[in-house]
């Protein structure tokens, strides 16, 4: 008998090349995909870099100018005993040409300025005492720069509530000096409460903390004040006009007339005033007095220890700025206090 062989061969199966092209595909989509994550993130972290390099170059080149600045305070103090815009530290500057940049810092004399921790002190309550007789000669000249200000202008009585005010933030008690006076008392009721500081202004922004301080009196006041370690002079060969339009007799409150003061601020043109008795001599302000009376000395100076110094540098896109306080006395300059800005 005749066996047959009867095998059967399986069917050939077909390839899937639809699928394996889709695979294909998604492969490519994914490294396509992480590809470009990997290459944002290099061009970030280059450009991270690249910024915290510029960075730091700026903020080296802000180093150097404050050591310049201290160089010429120093230099300065060596030659003369008085400051004015005379000498080389405050010549207005240019902007520097660095690598990669520019670099500008201007130094200003703190002191031209008001400090208003030279407010500090009692408010007299005699009755016996007329209402200029109750203030400090810093004090009353406040008031008078309070009066200054054609944008926001200011009575006597407002000014003098505004002074007292500021007066009971810097003292150390808190008892109100007078009923328009304000301490913690005041301050907790407001809608969002806080404390009096009772003790010297840390920043002139603190300002705006003070009853009867509006923010437009704060905008016109505020270039034209600082705040300084203690009492300080106002340095009449620097000073604006502004602070030449506080000086006057004990006796009053007023502010000198805008004429008056351009008077005394073009007299200083001819030079430094060498000392505090040749500016009280000076016929500009001998004739702006009443006959006999003089004005009240107190409180002004013709030299300076406080020196603000503004710096700013740019390299590519980076740019830094910073407000440095310098200290100068006759062994030692150095800086205080700084400000980024």
């Amino acid at each position: 008998m005749k066996v047959h062989d009867c095998s059967c061969s399986a069917p050939r199966v077909k390839p899937q090349r639809g699928a394996v092209l889709v695979m294909v595909l998604l492969i490519v989509a994914v490294v396509s995909s992480l590809a470009v994550n990997f290459a944002g993130s290099f061009q970030l972290s280059l450009a991270r870099g690249e910024n915290r390099l510029h960075g730091a170059q700026a903020r080296a080149y802000l180093v150097g100018a404050e050591e310049l600045a201290l160089k010429l305070l120093i230099d300065d103090r060596a030659n003369n005993e008085v400051d004015s815009l005379d000498e080389d530290w405050a010549l207005e500057p240019a902007p520097f040409p660095v690598e990669g940049g520019w670099l500008l810092a201007k130094v200003t004399d703190a002191q031209g300025f008001f400090n208003l921790n030279s407010l500090v002190g009692s408010i007299g309550n005699d009755e016996g005492q007329s209402l200029a007789q109750r203030f400090s000669p810093e004090q009353k000249r406040f008031i008078r720069l309070l009066q200054t200000f054609e944008a926001v202008p200011l009575s006597r009585e407002e000014a003098v509530s505004v002074t007292v005010a500021i007066v009971d933030w810097l003292d150390a008690d808190d008892q109100t000096s007078t009923y328009d006076g304000a301490e913690s008392s005041y301050y907790s009721s407001l809608e969002w409460p806080y404390y009096a500081a009772n003790q010297d202004f840390s920043s002139v922004s603190e300002l705006r903390l003070v009853r009867h301080m509006t923010p437009e009196l704060y905008a016109v006041l505020a270039p034209l004040v600082v705040v300084l370690p203690g009492g300080t002079d106002i340095n009449v060969n620097t000073a604006p006009l502004e602070a030449f339009r506080t000086i006057n007799v004990a006796t009053v409150l007023e502010p000198l007339a805008v004429g008056d003061a351009q008077q005394l601020l073009e007299s200083r043109e001819g030079g430094a005033y060498e000392s505090i008795q040749d500016f009280t001599d000076s016929p500009a302000l001998v004739g702006l007095m009443p006959q006999g009376a003089q004005p009240e000395m107190q409180g002004l100076g013709i030299s300076s220890e406080y020196f603000l110094l503004n710096a700013s540098s740019a390299i590519a896109r980076q740019r830094r700025q910073t407000t440095s306080l310098v200290h100068r006395t006759d062994t030692e300059t150095q800086i205080i206090r700084r400000q980024d800005g």
